[in-house]
């Protein structure tokens, strides 16, 4: 759970060893990205997690544990610096059936300018400095005059019934959600679709 009132984590513990991260949101993000190919094995996964976030002590440590330890890690490293907050744990496993409405990478030109419009905050120099914690507290608490939330309400809002008065306005909506189209099955928004992603990883990864 996401609490401002202490310092940030960034340290967590598997199987009784100590680890130093570096949670940065960039970092999170492309290793989540390398996640999406299939082709890499758990310990293609852990090394990649290695080079991202841990100390060279960490490195060497990781390198040198067996595929069922390799497994063991990667289930912590996920649970405790990629799954943030109380609704990516509740949603874990939830199947919803409305469309996709965000992702991360083909939304990525108006998150940054959702983030420098409500925080007045360049992703840019941000990087290697804002926790993915802090990431998406502000992601998800972005207000609804941003055009990241327009195009997340268009993917999202059912086409009315047609009747004899709203033909255009189903025309206007129906090029509007083809044209921010996703093109992919079964996401909803980034609280329920992060909590999927992280029970699909810890799953594969315990598999």
């Amino acid at each position: 759970m996401f609490n401002y009132s202490s310092p940030r984590k960034n340290v967590f513990y598997s199987q009784g060893i100590k680890y130093c991260v570096r949670p940065y949101y960039n970092r999170v993000l492309a290793f989540l990205k390398a996640c999406d190919d299939k082709d890499l094995s758990i310990r293609n996964l852990c090394a990649i997690a290695g080079r991202l976030f841990l100390r060279p002590l960490g490195r060497f440590r990781l390198k040198h544990l067996s595929m069922e330890d390799c497994e063991k890690w990667l289930t912590d490293f996920i649970m405790h610096v990629i799954q943030t907050g109380k609704n990516a744990d509740e949603n874990c496993g939830k199947e919803n059936e409305t469309e996709q409405i965000f992702d991360f990478w083909v939304d990525a030109e108006y998150v940054y300018a959702a983030f420098y419009q409500a925080y007045r905050i360049d992703l840019h120099k941000a990087v290697n400095h804002m926790f993915w914690g802090d990431f998406i507290a502000l992601l998800s608490g972005l207000p609804k005059d941003t055009r990241l939330s327009d195009i997340m309400d268009i993917r999202g809002r059912p086409i009315p019934e047609r009747t004899d008065y709203n033909s255009e306005e189903i025309r206007r909506l129906e090029e509007a959600k083809d044209f921010f189209a996703l093109h992919k099955h079964k996401k909803v928004s980034y609280k329920q679709g992060l909590g999927k992603l992280f029970g699909e990883l810890k799953a594969w990864a315990e598999s």
